[in-house]
């Protein structure tokens, strides 16, 4: 599938049934009077030379495809990216925010490579910590030792061994669900970085301008919109993935990406805004075919999937109306029934807003005999 809303294209387009009836054709024009039948073992010499061919063909085709931005992947993609130098961004470790429960008679230095676990991941301090003789506790922010999403998700507490205990500290925990670790940008938010490239050289305050400046800030943005509410104020919108709002350290990359002086005109005002949430709710009955009735587990896992999905992709980008449209054509794909969506009214969002998911109520009629 081809990017950008470009139609795809074939470097290549043959089959092996095309490949085999040219090959055959040929060989019996240059012996007169042959006749290959399906088991001559002429034929299925050709046969396998014809196999062959299609797998170069193929390679052909994908070669092809992955000099392209539209369709270029993985290494590929990277050899592009770094003709243009736009490199992809690297992945980010996990972070944190440890509190140390001390009970040292003198001041104490714990040092920033203090290591806590929970036994599969460890966080470090970001920094040394002094901890006073008359504090009982100290606090301070941490990074995963390993980079990715690996060190995200991770509960109050959980994150509570030292790996080489303390004498003065009693006792570690994780005040702070962990979160902000990411992988290697994806491929397609890469793709349309590099795609949007050339507007970064302008210094005019052009809107994809910003967008690109802004997308490079962090692998975890999915989308951003630009807005200006009054005269040389630039507003910039960020939403994260899944849907989240940007945490101040995200929104501070953001604004030092943009506020350049080689990027911004001088009379730009740049500033950071949260999108606004406008929250949803929804009634959902659907029934299931009788056959079903043996693995309704397995069907009621595929509805819960597509109400999943739906709820992800409401909310993966901004301005987004809220579409109940969208979430009955997944539940009938899922082989939902008899589908009720409640309200079913397309609600239009303003560009600097997001739809999120509050209450969804999902209820099974039964089974029906189609």
């Amino acid at each position: 599938m081809a990017r950008f809303n470009l139609p795809d294209v074939d470097f290549v387009e043959i089959t092996p049934e095309e490949i085999e009836e040219i090959a055959v054709q040929k060989f019996e024009s240059l012996h007169p009077g042959a006749a290959l039948s399906e088991a001559d073992p002429r034929r299925k010499m050709i046969q396998a030379f014809v196999y062959a061919a299609s797998m170069i063909a193929n390679n052909i085709d994908y070669t092809g495809k992955q000099n392209r931005l539209a369709f270029a992947e993985d290494e590929y993609l990277d050899h592009i990216g770094e003709e243009r130098n736009i490199p992809r961004l690297e992945p980010k470790p996990a972070e944190t925010t440890l509190r140390f429960d001390v009970t040292n008679v003198v001041d104490y230095v714990i040092p920033a490579n203090t290591e806590v676990t929970n036994g599969v991941v460890t966080f470090v301090p970001k920094t040394d910590v002094l901890a006073k003789a008359t504090d009982e506790y100290v606090t301070v922010e941490a990074v995963c030792t390993t980079e990715g999403t690996e060190g995200n998700g991770i509960l109050v507490g959980d994150l509570s061994t030292m790996s080489n205990p303390i004498s003065w500290v009693t006792k570690v925990s994780n005040i702070t669900v962990t979160s902000g670790g990411y992988d290697w940008e994806e491929n397609d938010a890469y793709a349309e970085r590099i795609y949007l490239s050339p507007e970064g050289y302008s210094t005019a305050g052009p809107e994809l301008a910003y967008i690109y400046h802004a997308k490079s800030a962090h692998q975890g943005i999915v989308d951003v919109q630009v807005l200006s509410p009054s005269e040389a104020t630039v507003a910039i919108y960020p939403l994260m993935s899944g849907g989240e709002l940007a945490n101040e350290d995200v929104k501070t990359k953001i604004l030092e990406a943009c506020n350049r002086r080689d990027v911004r005109p001088l009379t730009d005002l740049v500033i950071v805004e949260d999108p606004e949430v406008v929250y949803y709710d929804l009634a959902i009955t659907y029934y299931l075919p009788e056959y079903a009735r043996s693995r309704q587990s397995d069907f009621d896992t595929a509805i819960g999937n597509a109400i999943s999905g739906y709820k992800i992709w409401q909310r993966s980008k901004l301005g987004r109306g809220i579409d109940p449209g969208e979430l009955y054509s997944a539940l009938l794909k899922a082989d939902a029934k008899r589908v009720t969506v409640e309200p079913n009214v397309f609600v239009p969002l303003e560009k600097n807003q997001v739809a999120r998911d509050r209450d969804i109520i999902i209820e099974f009629g039964g089974f029906i005999d189609d």
